[in-house]
């Protein structure tokens, strides 16, 4: 059982671990950038930033570790980078296969389509768990080589609840993964869509219709309110975890339908 996810998994962990090293020491780079530039400078520069910015990036402050942090690693990284990384890696699940004419001999196997699917979906979370495991790590021993704490509950939370937020942007890609055939198409679509749904809620906001913002998986993760204020949103997880089991569900219906030839 789960042999297909185990050997996707392993195919994976190479670049899980180039993934994994090269988040790690960006992240390295923005902490100690953060502990040479002068605090009432960083102060200044959220003043001058225009609204509509430091909305989309998630900026509430700038002169504490914690808005460092919530501003440059999880809103711009982890929201955005490894949002659309994962999205895009999803998308190529099936179509790849299907593309490249291997999808032929994997249906051999004895378990149906919807398993496939599955397995090829849980296979992500090796590289999703290991980038916000090692982070968690590499994240609070930067801090405190440059001397400063951050607070190991509230950053433990911070990568927990990114679990769910990356979750989703991988199941909008495998969606797209049984509807088009070329991969190509498929990631960039998936890529896109991430990118639009980041930047929706706040165009939204501008325009009444503030409805429309809860369309985006990131309207239920905020790091800012997480590191900042230690607050979580603990149904904001579920749906996002729920959606996430949806989408995975409708893949497994379009898969099941689909005419791999066609």
């Amino acid at each position: 059982m789960f042999e297909t996810a185990r050997y996707e998994a392993t195919q994976r962990l190479r670049w899980t671990v180039g993934l994994t090293a090269s988040v790690s020491l960006y992240i390295v780079f923005l902490l100690s950038y953060f502990q040479s530039l002068p605090k009432e400078q960083l102060r200044s520069a959220v003043d001058a930033i225009p609204q509509v910015m430091l909305e989309v990036f998630g900026i509430v402050e700038l002169s504490t570790i914690e808005g460092w942090l919530a501003a440059e690693v999880y809103s711009f990284v982890v929201i955005w980078a490894l949002g659309i990384y994962f999205a895009y890696t999803a998308a190529g699940l099936i179509a790849d296969d299907i593309e490249h004419a291997r999808m032929d001999l994997l249906l051999l196997l004895p378990f149906s389509r919807s398993r496939l699917l599955a397995e090829k979906f849980v296979s992500l979370f090796v590289p999703i768990i290991t980038v916000n495991g090692a982070l968690v790590v590499v994240i609070y021993v930067a801090a405190l080589g440059i001397g400063e704490s951050v607070d190991p509950v509230r950053l433990v939370m911070a990568h927990v609840l990114a679990i769910p937020y990356l979750l989703i942007c991988s199941a909008i890609g495998i969606y797209l993964s049984t509807l088009y055939n070329r991969v190509t198409v498929a990631q960039r679509i998936g890529a896109g869509i991430i990118v639009v749904l980041n930047t929706i809620r706040f165009v939204a906001s501008g325009t009444g219709q503030s409805w429309i913002a809860y369309i985006s998986p990131r309207a239920y993760y905020d790091p800012s309110s997480i590191l900042i204020n230690g607050s979580y949103d603990v149904v904001s997880t579920f749906i996002l975890l729920i959606a996430t089991v949806v989408l995975v569900f409708l893949s497994q219906r379009r898969f099941q339908r689909r005419d791999i030839n066609g």
